[in-house]
């Protein structure tokens, strides 16, 4: 677990520094046009999802702890390439193949979690995902001074680091150990279809619900940027403030959290807290334009608090349900097939938010807290 660990926050160390300068690598380094930008994005986004379900049952068909380094060495071949991206075919290729492995490597990750931490996955999860923010908070500090630049030889640098990170990874999983129970496992694997999960009525209802809770990132990283700036009095180094206070709050207390959400009970009560807590935040969001600055942020303070609250705790509630649905045989692509909901919500979330509340004020958050209200009731189906 440790191995996984080192390895999990190194990768979160390159893609937090290269997602904070992705669009502006394309737009400054690729020389593409910004429709282009948004194109290469959308699309690699839809054949990493769709591949990525593939990828996973693939991991069952050899063995996932095989499998896993070399997602990480495609990714960081990827990235080598970065500088042959000339234009949106070359970028659509690249980014793509990226986008397929990057996508495939949290499934198969966690069954391979699964398979070495056994009973304690659940706790080792949520560990990952502490990692994982302690990591992105240092990436968000590390890229200020290329954000500040502006320049393309920093923006160059960044992808050099995520290259590196990703071959780091790789290097530190080739001594992971397998359980030996996957010997006896291998051999024995029956063909499935890729989507036989989606015949299960509890996981398309969790994945459904999963797909809306999630709607979370995409209000914190799209929408909150471009409200704070529209309609808020707030100062827009309000946002960056608390992406780094939200990102250290998880980190710390991701796994205390977690602890005793091992059961698909124990995670579905999680998951109707966390959508009770997201409505409430939306009510507050929505009072936050009446007021003059400093009352404004108190409440904008109050309402990241249950945001963040409601993060981890949608966080463990998803691992909970979907690694006890999780036949053990199939874990990597019933994983990858899961995470459909998340990888749909993705692509369309920003979409749907900016057009549901930006321009609607309190209305559009309103309906954004109904949105999520109606998922805990959903919820309660899983």
């Amino acid at each position: 677990m440790r191995q996984i660990l080192v390895a999990t926050g190194v990768d979160a160390l390159g893609t937090g520094c290269y997602l904070a300068v992705a669009p502006l690598y394309l737009l400054k380094v690729a020389g593409l046009s910004a429709s282009e930008t948004g194109v290469a994005f959308s699309v690699s986004a839809v054949v990493g999802m769709v591949c990525s379900v593939l990828v996973g049952r693939a991991s069952e068909q050899t063995r996932t702890r095989h499998l896993l380094p070399w997602l990480y060495a495609v990714q960081g071949i990827c990235f080598l390439c970065f500088p042959l991206m000339g234009s949106l075919t070359t970028a659509l290729v690249v980014m793509s193949v990226a986008a397929t492995a990057e996508r495939a490597t949290a499934p198969v990750r966690a069954a391979l979690i699964s398979d070495v931490a056994g009973a304690d996955r659940h706790v080792c999860i949520a560990r990952m995902r502490t990692v994982q923010n302690v990591s992105f908070a240092v990436a968000g500090l590390l890229v200020i001074p290329v954000l500040v630049g502006n320049g393309r030889s920093g923006y160059t640098a960044v992808t050099v680091i995520n290259t590196l990170s990703f071959f780091l990874a790789a290097l530190f999983l080739t001594g992971v150990k397998p359980p030996e129970k996957e010997h006896a496992q291998a051999g024995s694997q029956q063909p499935q279809r890729l989507w036989t999960a989606l015949r299960d009525r509890r996981v398309l209802t969790s994945m459904t619900v999963d797909a809306i809770l999630y709607l979370h990132v995409s209000v914190f990283l799209y929408l909150l940027p471009v409200w704070i700036a529209t309609e808020t009095r707030l100062p827009k180094v309000t946002i960056s403030v608390v992406f780094v206070a939200n990102a250290v709050v998880v980190g710390l207390l991701q796994t205390r959290v977690s602890k005793g959400l091992n059961s698909i009970a124990t995670g579905r009560r999680a998951m109707i807290r966390a959508a009770w807590l997201l409505s409430g935040s939306c009510l507050l969001l929505l009072v936050v334009p009446h007021f003059p600055a400093f009352p404004a942020a108190a409440f904008f303070a109050v309402a990241m608090v249950l945001l963040t609250a409601a993060e981890m705790l949608h966080s463990g509630g998803r691992w909970a349900v979907s690694l006890e649905l999780a036949p053990p045989d199939r874990r990597a692509s019933f994983l990858a097939t899961f995470n459909t909901g998340l990888n749909v919500q993705t692509i369309v979330g920003p979409i749907f938010l900016t057009a549901v509340v930006l321009g609607h004020h309190s209305a559009g958050w309103l309906g954004l807290g109904g949105i999520f209200l109606m998922a805990s009731l959903v919820a309660l189906a899983i």
